[in-house]
Order: structure tokens, then sequence, then C-alpha cells
């Protein structure tokens, strides 16, 4: 999580997008889950 910028590239998240899914991974998954997965993520943020 500590990448340096790259030249000409937008960051796709910004800082407080990237607290919040932080906070999402770190909580309890959905019912029925046993643990995140990318696309629940993406469906939750």
């Amino acid at each position: 999580m500590n990448e340096k910028p790259h030249p000409g590239k937008k960051p796709k998240l910004t800082g407080r997008d990237e607290a919040m899914l932080t906070a999402i991974a770190c909580s309890d998954p959905p019912e029925g889950y046993g643990r995140w997965t990318i696309r629940l993520l993406a469906d939750n943020s």
C-alpha cells in the first residue's frame, strides 16, 4: 500500500477510497461468505 506514484498515471484510488476499502476488508464478510473476495469488495464500494 506504500506504492510510489507512477509518472503520467493518476492514482485509481484516493486516500479516502483506500481507507474505506481497507475498513470494509477488515470487517466481517457478508453472511454466507468466509472471507472477502475482490468481487464482494468491488460490489460494496
